[in-house]
């Protein structure tokens, strides 16, 4: 009875696998990477002890052991990118070593798939090399993998191992790791809270004759919404249901809007006060209504309530403006203003985008975008826009790290920051910014290594910032005020130009900025921007005067998960002095926050962090220069809050109509 047991759930057709990772942070066995990657968009974040490394090459300090804290991200489709920060020894003296992993995969139909990657890639001081080939093939509830592993410091040799996965929280593997076989086991948690899971990986290691293990947990960047209201409900696409899978673009078109004007005609509304109170209801601003000819409605507002997405705000609108548009109106346009600088229009068949608010549905065409200067002038206004009055109060954590050097595994400071900002005209704002240290490691207090670098008390940001539109692709800004980099107090006088080509997915930008303290700095940069919607990524490259008035390049590549964005840059100043990393941007606010009613408290819509290493330094070491090619930018930066990360464009808008009906079905359907 039992041989029939086993064998059934041995045969039994094959379950959902977990994609666990090693002990050094590929996906695969205990020490064996197999042709398996963690899912796009999932990022995976863990711990783990063992030995690292046999007795050859390398720092020999590491054969006593090592502590792992590991990071991999589904970058890209088949590729999943890692750091590993590795200790041994005493946790604040070392050694510490920083490395990148990569592995890229490829999976044919039946579920076969073959993997290149490497582990330790780049750097100076590489102790965990390895280079490998590996092919695996599923049969129901088995995984079968081999290949080799060239090293030179870790798994040199022919590697494989087998899987039994029986249930999908529970694996049983052995592996040969080039030397020794290894058996184990994995488990996982079903889903928890926001798709997230927790896993651990133990072990018996022939090498070491120990019980090897480590703890993970996987976090989909991609949101998990629920349920809309039910009439406005489609069938739930991979994004609504939480999979890390993009959504399929609708059939939309890609035309520009076109110019109609129309010959002046009796308004549709008597005043427009209705649908003007039912979206500042909603929380939007500066609302004002018009109507051109006998069939057009015309709105402008600005949206400072909606701040993961502009695409929230646009989809919100546009729904409660269809909703209530009276019959004869055939055509909605919509700009979308940020402190009265006019950013897109949009434009839909009011009839059209209710059935589409109800199916789910895009026909061709539905919805039309372009950059704009304003309204055409053949618009009879019912109102004027009131200029905006409600202050913003932004609260953001500072955070300022070292990892992996000579004195300590990671060194931290940590600080609160308050930032007030106020519209003083259209296109005018102010800043005022003052921050508080929180909590720092010993190497952050007064007088240590990283004094310098911590979040200081006190002000450090006065600064009034004015926005204009040259054309409807190029945006100007003027900056003038007082700003700190790191803990130096700088007066600053800055200009800043962008320029986007009509669909969105090519940007030119320009920054020059004088900062001038006990060293004057003299910034002179220029840019190139190609953003993809539909596969969700930037490609850019900055180059110029930077910061500490070195000179050099800066490559970037992003990966937008919604309103997350991961991505890795390489910094080229000359060929022994480089440093690459990984970034990391996100919002810390809700997805709708308060009303912007008096002062409006909210966190921060766009709050990023980054971790770098040097490279290719002609004394072989890992020098720490936080400074490198350093780009400084201020509160407001037109690419970022203006121009919504980048991606603000007609091309974008167009695919994210998923995402404006998901934003009208939450806050709008009442």
């Amino acid at each position: 009875m039992t041989r029939r047991l086993l064998l059934a759930v041995l045969l039994a057709p094959a379950l959902a696998r977990a994609q666990g990772g090693t002990l050094s942070g590929p996906t695969g066995l205990l020490t064996v990477p197999t042709a398996g990657v963690v899912d796009e968009g999932v990022v995976r974040v863990g711990a783990s002890a063992h030995d690292a490394l046999p007795p050859r090459g390398g720092d020999p300090t590491y054969r006593d052991g090592v502590q792992n804290y590991l990071f991999t991200i589904g970058f890209l489709p088949g590729l999943e990118l890692g750091g590993r920060l590795a200790q041994s020894g005493d946790f604040d003296e070392g050694p510490n070593d920083l490395s990148f992993n990569a592995k890229y995969a490829y999976r044919f139909d039946n579920g076969f798939a073959v993997a290149l990657g490497g582990q330790d890639i780049g750097g100076e001081a590489r102790n965990f090399r390895s280079r490998y080939l590996v092919a695996t093939l599923p049969w129901r509830t088995l995984a079968f993998t081999a290949g080799y592993d060239w090293g030179p410091d870790v798994l040199d040799g022919p590697i494989g191992g087998i899987e039994w996965r029986p249930w999908p929280v529970l694996g049983l593997y052995a592996e040969y790791d080039a030397e020794e076989v290894n058996p184990g086991l994995k488990l996982e948690s079903p889903p928890l809270w926001a798709g997230m899971r927790l896993g651990a990986n133990a072990g018996y290691r022939g090498a070491t004759d120990e019980v090897e293990g480590g703890i993970e947990l996987t976090i989909p960047l991609g949101r998990s919404t629920g349920p809309s209201p039910g009439a406005l409900r489609a069938p739930a696409s991979p994004r609504e249901r939480g999979e890390a899978k993009e959504t399929v673009p609708l059939p939309i078109q890609t035309e520009p809007l076109v110019e109609r004007p129309l010959a002046p005609s009796p308004p549709l509304f008597a005043d427009g006060l209705s649908l003007r109170a039912a979206l500042e209801a909603l929380g939007f601003e500066s609302v004002r209504t018009g109507t051109r000819g006998d069939a057009v409605l015309v709105v402008e507002l600005e949206n400072r309530r909606y701040n993961h997405s502009a695409a929230d705000g646009l989809g919100l609108a546009l729904g409660t403006i269809a909703m209530r548009a009276p019959s004869q109106v055939e055509r909605v346009e919509l700009t979308l203003r940020a402190y009265g600088v006019p950013q897109v229009e949009v434009a839909v068949s009011p009839r059209a985008y209710r059935e589409f608010l109800r199916s789910g549905v895009a026909p061709p065409g539905l919805l039309e975008a372009r950059y704009t200067d304003g309204p055409a002038d053949s618009v009879g206004w019912h109102n004027n826009a009131a200029i905006l009055n409600a202050a913003e109060l932004v609260l953001e954590p500072v955070l300022r790290t070292f990892a992996a050097t000579e004195f300590g595994v990671f060194d931290a400071g940590l600080g609160a920051r308050a930032r007030l900002t106020v519209p003083l005209d259209n296109g005018v704002v102010a800043h005022l910014g003052a921050q508080v240290p929180l909590a720092r490691t010993d190497d952050f207090r007064d007088g240590e290594n990283f004094d310098g670098f911590g979040p200081e008390a006190g002000l450090d940001l006065l600064m009034v910032q004015h926005v204009q539109k040259f054309t409807p692709g190029w945006t100007s800004m003027l900056s003038l005020g007082l700003a700190q980099v790191f803990q130096v107090d700088l007066r600053v006088a800055g200009m800043e130009h962008v320029w986007t080509s009509p669909e969105g997915g090519h940007r030119l930008n320009a920054k020059a900025m004088l900062m001038d303290a006990a060293v004057t700095h003299r910034v002179l940069l220029a840019g190139y921007t190609w953003f993809d919607p539909a596969r969700r990524f930037s490609a850019g490259v900055t180059g110029g005067r930077f910061y500490a008035n070195d000179t050099g390049v800066r490559f970037e590549l992003n990966r937008y998960f919604d309103d997350t964005i991961a991505g890795v840059f390489l910094k080229v100043e000359s060929d022994d002095n480089m440093a690459g990393g990984f970034q990391i941007s996100l919002p810390l606010t809700p997805r709708r926050d308060a009303p912007p009613t008096g002062v409006q408290v909210k966190g921060a819509r766009r709050w990023g962090h980054s971790l770098q290493t040097t490279l290719n330094r002609a004394d072989r070491t890992n020098a720490l220069k936080p400074l490198l090619l350093y780009e400084p930018v201020l509160d407001f930066d037109l690419r970022r809050d203006f121009l919504d990360s980048n991606r603000l464009g007609p091309a974008w808008l167009r695919d994210q109509l998923p995402c404006m009906r998901e934003a009208y079905g939450l806050w709008g359907a009442d």
